[in-house]
């Protein structure tokens, strides 16, 4: 029965679905940015900025805004059609009463303030905390010190140059920056945007991807010193005594898919779940549970799959996962050790620790199979580093937070 559901729900999701929602933007999306391999590096002006903004809130709430009649001397409608429905909707103000200035340049702070509003018009009940005691040494204006706040400690910008410790507030934004910050706020406009997860604690979740191996073992081990709990996406027909050990010592293990195998499990959205069944009935057969975490190779928004199953099989494979009861987890940090084959371990710890830093809530993304040497020697710096953050160790769960980059 659960297959024939699986076929039905299939045969149905591929007359309706039209195109995969990736977190990186290109431009045949949903946005249609004109013009924007040409203009990425471009400032980008409060007339064209208005646009995303609408376009945003229309693609998450299907709302529109209400005409109003035009108070401002310098906006023509026609050059600039999504301006005054910004207004209307209370995204954006004049630069006084009568002013608009659309061709101003928009700096970081403005578009935080902005995209802010859209959020909270989106979400009413949405709780901004978290960020408050973030500090930015080059200095924010007051006015927009909330919105920057919130946007840095979300990953919605990383500040000027991306560095960690400024924001740029003044930093006129490139058409290509801009972009990336609305289509982000898009992606994960259900994490952390409409669940706010900060309960005082800050928590991590230690991921590890692939195949055990015995770069697995050594993981295991510090884990166990540290008394730190884990998640293990599992690939393949693991030793089974790997996965016992990480059953009893309380970490977590979901299901990564048999074969890791692109062009095999992309093909179509029914190539992937026999690969992932096969893998599922092995590591039910050894810990006797079915586990119902889920990571996908690549993320649910890897773009290799185009190749094989066509633009949309990746959102019908994250449709049918949450049809069937699974729980599937991309990431908010990155250690980076999949960058090469060996990165070295001082580049893995510093990954980490930044990527963590001003998160309340981080899913970081590991790996464990065997040419993840440097991986496993930089865990016990790693962990004694979030230690000294403030963080706590949990494994992923139905109650955790859950980065999914295609919704």
């Amino acid at each position: 029965m659960k297959r024939m559901i699986r076929k039905i729900i299939s045969a149905a999701l591929v007359c309706t679905l039209m195109g995969v929602q990736a977190y990186a933007y290109t431009n045949d999306e949903w946005m249609h940015v004109e013009n924007y391999e040409g203009r990425q590096n471009w400032q980008i002006d409060r007339g064209e900025f208005c646009e995303y903004l609408v376009k945003l809130y229309d693609y998450v709430t299907w709302g529109k805004p209400e005409p109003i009649e035009n108070p401002f001397w310098d906006l023509e409608e026609a050059q600039h059609p999504y301006a005054l429905g910004a207004y209307s909707l209370g995204f954006v103000k004049g630069t006084d009463s009568t002013t608009f200035s659309p061709k101003n340049l928009v700096n970081r702070a403005e578009a935080s303030v902005m995209l802010l509003r859209v959020i909270k018009k989106m979400y009413p009940q949405l709780d901004t905390s978290g960020g408050e005691g973030i500090v930015f040494p080059d200095g924010a204006p007051d006015w927009a010190l909330e919105a920057l706040q919130f946007m840095f400690s979300r990953g919605f910008t990383g500040g000027h140059n991306g560095e960690y410790e400024k924001i740029g507030a003044y930093d006129p934004l490139t058409l290509r920056e801009a972009v990336a910050m609305v289509d982000k706020v898009m992606r994960t406009s259900q994490y952390p945007v409409v669940h706010p997860t900060f309960d005082g604690v800050k928590k991590v979740y230690l991921t590890f991807d692939d195949a055990p191996s015995q770069n697995t073992v050594s993981i295991l081990n510090t884990l166990r010193d540290y008394e730190a709990p884990a998640t293990f996406f599992v690939t393949g027909k693991a030793d089974a005594s790997i996965l016992l050990r990480m059953r009893d010592e309380g970490h977590a293990i979901g299901n990564h898919t048999l074969s890791h195998d692109y062009a095999r499990i992309y093909k179509s959205s029914q190539a992937f779940w026999n690969d992932f069944d096969a893998e599922g009935r092995y590591l039910q057969g050894v810990l006797g549970y079915l586990p119902t975490l889920i990571r996908f190779p690549g993320g649910s928004n890897n773009t290799v799959s185009y190749n094989y199953g066509g633009r949309s099989v990746m959102k019908t494979i994250c449709y049918q996962a949450k049809q069937y009861g699974y729980l599937y987890f991309d990431w908010n940090v990155s250690s980076g050790d999949a960058d090469k084959t060996t990165v070295p371990k001082d580049t893995i710890v510093r990954n980490v620790l930044n990527g963590c830093k001003n998160k309340t809530d981080a899913v970081v993304l590991m790996h464990q199979s065997s040419y993840k040497t440097t991986t496993a020697q930089a865990l016990p710096e790693i962990i004694r580093g979030l230690k000294d953050m403030g963080f706590v160790f949990v494994r992923l769960n139905e109650d955790s937070v859950r980065p999914q980059f295609l919704r």
